[in-house]
């Protein structure tokens, strides 16, 4: 969970990894460098195992999407609050990888899907870093690859 604020010339950014009993802070007296960026990386170094989302303790509960729909067993997923049919993950096209959640988990695959994506995505032999490239498909059917970072925070959005 992260907090970030400030004005025009200064920035602050708090986060904490309550699982982990950790927490990191970050104040600049000027606008410049993003201070969220700088918190995240200095958080991600804290927790153990925290530079990448599938370590021995287990498996991050973060996800690219803060939003999940589901139309004719396809997910329509809202990033930067635009809602797009997704079309891939890391190359990964979402048919082979609702497939596998098909076949991994039964009945509960939507919900893993939308909730457990970094335990499917390893699962299925692809351990994702934080952030992935998502195939997102506009209205007009044409496919734009945009890189997103996994957040807790949009994985507590998918859960409620």
């Amino acid at each position: 969970m992260h907090k970030n604020g400030g004005r025009n010339n200064c920035g602050a950014w708090i986060g904490f990894a309550p699982a982990h009993g950790v927490g990191v802070a970050v104040a600049a007296n000027c606008g410049e460098p993003d201070v969220d960026q700088i918190g995240y990386w200095l958080l991600e170094g804290a927790v153990p195992g925290g530079h990448r989302p599938v370590t021995q303790y287990g498996y991050a509960k973060a996800t690219p999407y803060s939003g999940v729909r589901w139309e004719d067993d396809r997910p329509i997923v809202c990033v930067h609050n635009r809602w797009s049919a997704l079309v891939s993950i890391d190359g990964v096209t979402v048919e082979h990888i609702l497939d596998f959640a098909r076949n991994e988990f039964g009945d509960l695959a939507h919900k893993r899907f939308a909730e457990d994506l970094v335990e499917v995505l390893s699962k299925m032999g692809h351990d994702p870093d934080w952030e992935v490239t998502l195939g997102l498909e506009s209205k007009e059917g044409q496919v734009e690859e945009l890189k997103v970072r996994m957040t807790e925070e949009n994985r507590n959005r998918v859960r409620n």
